[in-house]
């Protein structure tokens, strides 16, 4: 064989359960971007939801393929066995629970170039996983070339619960670019006048899908208490994201009396200057992993406070990790709220987590540590 630069680019599959614009689709679609023209890409939904296409960055190519399709869960790892059959990529890439009858079908077909995702859980096994799906991750997960997880947490679930080969699991930390979220004047003045906010006005922020497992009803909750206390007339809150959950939602900033106070972003392409219009960020989530907005949150400058959940803490420097809330407290959103309103209340203090944040960020949790190791997983996986 030739040299590198003289081989066929390196032909991937990855199949999403969902690919809607949330922080693992938006990692691939910056990896595509960052691994180049040795990778060849095609993307298939198993729901067919493609909107995370819209935020394809520049140089990012791929192609979008239907899901093949079967009556029933058999019916469905068969269709999967025979586009296997007939496409023979040379790495399958798969992500999360959702793409399982994909994992179940190269299993059954002793696929060896094979990596499979795990990026969290969602409602349904936030508080303790499904038995049939531990036996089935078992089970499926057992010859694939790695398995890889963002966080500690996972590492740990994978190794003791789903009983996957120690050297199979490997923990890839998330990675942003912190030339690209920067703290940016010029955008935070244009978006907080958007938004109609004077210099007085502070601005609380969360960046993320909108369904149940981010427990957006938790932070309106937590912001109609910081608001009914001294100085609270002074916050609105932004939600940027967009979801299944935001006709619900948006009842209920209207029940709880935040009906002007709460900007409904919707989904957004370029983030960092919504990062930057915010005072605080917060995350309120039932479960996370080691969250992408986190990092991203964290680049710009911002300090935050949120639910004790994954491996946030671990990522946060020692000295902010007081600012988390454990989902065991007895008044989670009262205590957000308290939490809220004292750093809300503080500058100084937001400006001197914010620099530690950023400066962690780029210290540990680069987008170029992340593509190095992404880049030298995948070559192996396929043995190229």
């Amino acid at each position: 064989m030739g040299a590198h630069a003289e081989r066929r680019p390196l032909r991937v599959l990855h199949a999403f359960a969902t690919f809607v614009p949330a922080g693992p689709q938006l990692r691939t679609l910056d990896l595509i971007a960052g691994l180049g023209e040795d990778f060849e890409h095609e993307i298939i939904a198993c729901d067919d939801e493609l909107s995370a296409r819209h935020s394809t960055p520049e140089g990012c190519r791929y192609t979008c393929l239907p899901c093949p399709k079967g009556g029933g869960p058999l019916g469905s790892v068969r269709a999967w066995r025979a586009l296997l059959n007939e496409s023979k990529p040379d790495l399958l890439l798969t992500y999360n629970w959702g793409s399982f009858d994909a994992v179940l079908a190269a299993r059954s077909l002793g696929v060896g170039h094979h990596v499979h995702h795990e990026e969290g859980f969602n409602a349904d096994e936030a508080q303790s996983q499904l038995r049939r799906r531990v036996w089935a991750r078992r089970l499926g997960l057992g010859r694939i070339a790695r398995l890889v997880v963002p966080s500690r947490l996972l590492e740990g679930v994978a190794k003791e619960e789903w009983k996957v080969d120690p050297a199979k699991v490997q923990l890839v930390l998330n990675g942003v670019c912190t030339e690209r979220f920067g703290s940016n004047e010029t955008e935070r003045a244009r978006i907080r006048t958007e938004l109609g906010l004077t210099a007085e006005e502070l601005l609380l922020g969360s960046v993320g899908h909108l369904r149940p497992i981010k427990r957006y009803d938790r932070l309106l909750r937590s912001v109609a208490r910081l608001r009914a206390g001294e100085g609270g007339e002074r916050v609105h809150l932004c939600l940027v994201g967009a979801g299944p959950e935001q006709e619900r939602l948006e009842a209920l900033a209207v029940e709880l009396g935040l009906g002007d106070r709460v900007h409904w972003a919707g989904h957004q392409t370029d983030l960092a200057g919504w990062y930057s219009a915010m005072d605080l960020f917060t995350l309120t989530s039932d479960s996370e992993q080691l969250p992408v907005s986190l990092l991203e949150a964290m680049a710009c400058g911002l300090t935050m406070a949120g639910t004790d959940v994954g491996d946030v803490r671990a990522t946060l420097p020692e000295s902010t990790r007081d600012q988390l809330v454990p989902l065991a407290h007895d008044d989670v959103e009262g205590e957000l709220a308290r939490l809220y309103a004292e750093l809300l209340g503080d500058a100084d203090r937001r400006a001197a987590q914010g620099k530690l944040n950023r400066e962690r960020v780029q210290r540990d949790y680069s987008r170029e540590q992340m593509l190095t190791t992404y880049r030298d997983l995948y070559l192996e996986a396929a043995k190229r």
